[in-house]
């Protein structure tokens, strides 16, 4: 069962492809790859199981961290969530902030 102690808690941010990566990474989910090493497959969201074909922005939004932007792999359905409402991420899912030089480091 999920909970605040063993699942961050996030919401996706609303209207956040508009902005730009700050490398040369071609989408949000390669960044995420770049910067993980990681072949994950499976949308990051705990409740769901289909493929993570996006790199979605999210916040920790439980009280244990700074709302700072992070990337997560979800499938198409989850990535449309509305901003006001939050989700569980499964417990094995590697949450990369936003910025180039902390993740995978390659500017353009």
């Amino acid at each position: 069962m999920a909970n605040f102690h063993t699942h961050w808690v996030v919401r996706n941010v609303a209207g956040s492809s508009r902005f730009m990566r700050q490398c040369d990474c071609k989408s949000w989910i390669k960044h995420w790859r770049a910067a993980t090493g990681s072949t994950r497959v499976v949308c990051a969201r705990l409740s769901c199981g289909d493929i993570a074909v996006d790199g979605a922005h999210v916040q920790i939004i439980d009280g244990r961290s700074r709302k700072d932007w992070y990337i997560v792999p979800f499938c198409a359905n989850c990535n449309r969530t509305r901003h006001k409402d939050w989700m569980y991420l499964k417990r094995d899912v590697i949450m990369v902030p936003i910025g180039m030089a902390v993740t995978c480091g390659r500017a353009n």
